[in-house]
């Protein structure tokens, strides 16, 4: 008599296995964009900064109308959808090593962290299957292109300490257009054109 697995089990296995590499693919690829940016200032794609804090704003704001879990705008989403989910030890052991000494403020490197959750849990069915975009993408363009934000007093956004708009409520950002071409090209382009 010969043991064997179901057809649908071997799918199923070979589906988390294809989902696991590709997890530990998209953290590596986070975890070496996250080391590669610099945290230099630079005034002359602060357009693109504006445009790039906006859209964070959008996308966060809809997983928190999704979610309702809060603080609204600093949402961990991996966090959210998997409560007791953690980075591996050698990737926080990483992180941490690379942060020491760096210019990155705390919500910086809290950011860049829920990014690298993020891209772990990105390719699950479950989390496909909410059709909602990236949420950390646009922060981490701005820190590579040179930007930070900031929000004070819990209601106004600075960005680069040279333009600032009233925070407003979600909804306000659940309206407000996307800007999905994120790429360093298209934002050039931007930065030239103001």
């Amino acid at each position: 008599m010969l043991d064997f697995l179901p057809l649908d089990a071997i799918e199923k296995e070979t589906t988390m296995t294809n989902q696991t590499e590709t997890a530990s693919n998209l953290v590596e690829e986070a975890v070496n964009r996250v080391i590669a940016i610099e945290w230099r200032y630079d005034s002359a794609k602060f357009s693109s900064h504006i445009v790039l804090v906006r859209e964070y704003l959008r996308r966060i704001a809809l997983w928190e109308s999704k979610f309702h879990a809060g603080p609204w705008p600093w949402l961990d989403v991996a966090s959210v959808v998997e409560p007791v989910f953690n980075l591996d030890k050698s990737v926080e052991d990483a992180l941490e090593e690379h942060f020491h000494g760096l210019r990155a403020g705390s919500r910086q490197i809290m950011v860049c962290k829920s990014y690298i959750k993020w891209c772990a849990i990105s390719n699950r069915p479950d989390v496909n299957a909410l059709h909602l975009p990236a949420p950390y993408d646009p922060l981490i363009a701005l820190y590579e292109r040179g930007g930070y934000f900031r929000i004070e007093h819990g209601f106004y956004v600075d960005v680069d300490e040279g333009y600032g708009f009233h925070l407003g409520h979600i909804m306000d950002h659940l309206l407000s257009e996307p800007f999905t071409d994120l790429s360093h090209d298209n934002l050039d382009i931007l930065d030239l054109s103001k």
